[in-house]
């Protein structure tokens, strides 16, 4: 990838995580379900699963996730030929897959029952 690509991608990543975790943080607010607390949950790194970590630290960690999930995304879809429609149907199944994967685990952490 060239470097105006590679910062459009971090650019990306960036942006859509901090939308979502604003998103979440103010619908947590508002209803009190712990969405928020759920996209920062880290329970899922082995070595960070005993730490209590700082509001900002577990933020940073979720956006390096979107980054990376971003770039992986990116170097996917540059291997496609597909129409614009078939490239949103394509992220709009990925966001959903990565959703499936990332939230129903079958036991939810500590901080959440609390």
């Amino acid at each position: 990838m060239r470097n105006r690509r590679v910062a459009k991608v971090i650019l990306a990543g960036t942006v859509s995580g901090i939308v979502l975790g604003l998103f979440l943080k103010l619908v947590e607010e508002m209803t009190g379900l712990k969405v928020y607390t759920l996209l920062m949950n880290v329970d899922y790194i082995p070595f960070l699963k005993s730490i209590r970590l700082h509001e900002s630290v577990e933020f940073l960690l979720h956006l390096l996730v979107s980054i990376t999930l971003s770039f992986c995304l990116a170097v996917f879809l540059s291997a496609k030929s597909w129409s614009p429609r078939g490239y949103g149907w394509f992220v709009f199944g990925f966001c959903i897959l990565i959703g499936c994967f990332c939230f129903p685990r079958p036991h939810f952490p500590i901080r959440l029952l609390n």
